[in-house]
């Protein structure tokens, strides 16, 4: 067997393309660019390039098997193999997943050469699940594996004609755990740009310098190079409006990698501030980009035009911001190019291989990114290549916007995500309207005893706290109205001209109100609906329209009522002039106030800001006497939404509610809502345990 002529990738015609050594050279030098645009985080783990980059060269040196090479009929009849390959039952006996003989194989030669054990285990594990399969380190001999028989002989020589005069002694295990996974993302990242016919045709055979050549050019197309930022820019030059307080001290005061949260009522400029930040620590070469992680598909859909302006002033080039959540295929409208593998035929096809990469997932890759959380998120729970999203995060300012108190789960969640990705040289910005001291606590990694009289709004981290000057109080009148008054008052207010938004927690409760108010519309008030379940065409011409009609812009306003689930509550630039809501955890009416007189606007037909709450169908006493069960059918169907324990703990503290005062009352009415409490009800307590994942 020659072993320079053992297949990596098949050409159409099912016929050898792309020879093992060539592929391997193409891969170690997409993966050298790669980790040069990571010099100093690879230098705070005492990692060496060439080292790393030859490590993801040799990910596909397990392809050199039977298992392998017998999947082209061609490759076997011209190495006259085709017979031996049938008598010996290679399809029964021999392992087929190239990866995982990588691994065995890497974990073997890297211990061979001087490489620590424990180090050769992990760095060939790494090298292994290039495919998005796990092996544990210390893999067991695959099926059908000898050792030192001709397969095994003609891989080391491929290894050693791969590596030259290099050798791997080097790989550290120690200083480097925090990065083992970031480096398998990124194999699979130089895996996919050496994988891809566009750039590195099949049939074929590149040298070192052109796989070198082919990748720069290949970065460029797909995206990946680096940033050309524009230096010494001004907050004026970039927003054309001149900073608050928040704004300036951001600026002057976070100014090295960490995570920070930054606490600030709604409509205060959150957005503009991580954003200032994130210019700042770009031009000084603290971060390769950006990651703007949002709630919902909604809110990451309006800062996503937002933010492709930001982009237009402080960069030289025309790159804009990719859209990454599950429907961003069909509203973004920067086309990455359509990039097509070589063929082979594994078991493991040329689709699934690069699948990946294609639509959200390819374009949480890009240096400028706006998308759901749960993208990111997706990094540290067990989904396929999630180690593919820490690399994909790694180096960039992360800005975690609308992070609430409510949600337990993905509060824990978000806690994690920071954990992994600190090491990884990112910067995380928090940003909240609404969270607790505790949550803040927990984020910070300080002491829940530890004493925090940090007024709010507020910048802090883990050694310091700046407090903000808070905006002019604002005060809003509650009422409380059962559907019928509300409906009845709404329509009345709408004919003398109020921009009313009423936010439902379900689509169903939407849309029943809406075709209520239908009916009773006799003076041809504008009424609309938005809400998740239209066709995605047709809800971006909805929001399109609202957005613009109850936006900051629009100077002639005109009576209407828009219903609306949650999508309207948090990121949005909507301004009402009346708020009606039906209960949910205080933290969400917090965030829906954020959306009444957002803007210094003259000419509104109410002399005040107003709340008006839908109230229950059932007095809070009789929610106090009843068992859990019995508490989440009169609570109906938004605990499918929010848990009923905070939902009743906010009831209890709205229902008394006449008047509120932002941002003063802020603070307060969340501590009350979140605190811990000893005197509850049988079935609160049940509730909270049931939230607790207790019961």
């Amino acid at each position: 067997m020659n072993s320079s002529y053992f297949w990596a990738k098949t050409k159409a015609d099912k016929t050898p393309g792309k020879s093992v050594l060539s592929h391997m050279n193409d891969v170690r030098e997409a993966a050298r660019l790669l980790l040069l645009q990571h010099k100093f985080l690879l230098g705070q783990y005492h990692c060496d390039i060439d080292q790393l980059a030859a490590l993801a060269g040799l990910h596909d040196i397990g392809k050199i098997a039977p298992g392998f090479q017998m999947k082209c009929s061609q490759w076997l009849r011209d190495a006259g193999l085709e017979k031996e390959a049938r008598v010996n039952r290679w399809d029964a006996i021999h392992e087929a997943d190239h990866a995982k003989i990588t691994q065995y194989v890497l974990q073997d030669y890297l211990s061979s050469v001087g490489v620590d054990s424990t180090a050769a285990e992990y760095w060939a594990a790494v090298a292994g699940a290039h495919h998005g399969r796990l092996y544990q380190p210390g893999l067991r001999p695959p099926d059908g594996f000898k050792k030192d028989d001709e397969w095994d002989k003609r891989r080391v020589e491929v290894i050693e004609r791969f590596l030259g005069n290099s050798r791997l002694p080097s790989l550290p295990i120690d200083d480097a755990r925090p990065i083992f996974w970031w480096m398998a993302g990124l194999i699979s990242v130089a895996d996919w740009i050496g994988s891809n016919e566009n750039f590195f045709p099949a049939g074929i055979e590149t040298s070192f310098s052109e796989s070198t050549e082919i990748a720069k050019g290949a970065f460029k197309t797909v995206g990946l190079d680096s940033l050309d930022i524009k230096q010494g820019l001004s907050f004026e030059d970039v927003f054309e409006f001149s900073p608050n307080d928040l704004q300036r001290k951001i600026g002057a005061d976070i100014k090295e990698p960490g995570l920070y949260v930054i606490e600030a009522p709604m409509g205060m400029g959150k957005t503009e501030a991580a954003l200032w930040c994130s210019y700042q620590f770009m031009q000084r070469g603290l971060a390769s980009g950006i990651y703007f992680a949002l709630p919902t598909q909604a809110t990451s859909n309006r800062i996503h035009k937002r933010i492709n302006d930001f982009v237009a002033k402080i960069t030289s080039s025309s790159i804009k911001t990719r859209l990454v959540h599950a429907g961003s295929w069909l509203l973004d409208e920067v086309n990455m190019p359509s990039l097509r593998p070589v063929v082979d035929f594994e078991r493991e096809s040329a689709r699934d291989a690069v699948d990946w990469f294609v639509s959200k997932k390819r374009a949480l890759l890009a240096p400028l990114g706006v998308g759901t959380v749960d993208q990111a998120l997706m990094s540290v729970i067990a989904v396929k290549h999630f180690f593919v999203r820490q690399f994909a995060l790694a180096g960039k300012v992360v800005i975690l916007d609308e992070v609430h108190s409510y949600d337990l789960y993905t509060g824990t969640l978000i806690k994690t995500l920071c954990d992994r990705l600190l090491p990884l040289g990112c910067t995380i910005l928090v940003l909240s309207a609404t969270l607790t001291n505790s949550r803040r606590k927990q984020f910070l990694e300080k002491r829940a005893d530890q004493n925090d009289d940090n007024p709010y709004p507020l910048v802090s981290s883990g050694d310091f706290a700046v407090s903000i000057n808070p905006p002019e109080s604002k005060t809003v009148a509650v009422a409380h109205k059962n559907v019928s008054e509300a409906l009845k008052d709404a329509l009345d207010a709408a004919r003398k001209g109020a921009s009313i938004l009423w936010i439902c927690n379900t689509v169903n409760s939407a849309q029943e109100i809406f075709k209520v108010a239908q009916q009773q519309n006799d003076s041809g008030v504008e009424l609309g609906l938005l809400h998740a379940r239209f066709p995605m065409f047709r809800r971006q011409e909805l929001e399109d329209y609202w957005m613009e009609k109850l936006g900051k812009e629009e100077k002639n306003r005109s009576g209407c009522i828009l219903f609306s689930t949650q999508i309207v509550e948090q990121s949005v630039d909507l301004d009402a002039d009346l708020m009606i809501s039906e209960l949910a955890p205080t933290d969400m009416l917090l965030q829906r106030l954020g959306r009444l007189w957002r803007h210094d606007r003259k000419g509104r037909s109410l002399i005040q800001r107003e709340l008006w709450l839908i109230a229950e169908t059932h007095l809070l006493d009789e929610f106090k006497k009843a068992a859990a069960g019995e508490i989440k059918k009169m609570l109906g169907p938004k605990t499918f939404v929010y848990a009923p324990y905070v939902l009743l703990r906010s009831l209890e503290i709205w229902g008394g509610l006449s008047s509120l005062t932002l941002p003063r009352d802020i603070r307060g009415l969340l501590e009350k809502t979140h605190c811990d409490r000893i005197d509850e009800p049988k079935g609160w307590q049940d509730l909270y345990k049931i939230m607790r994942g207790d019961m």
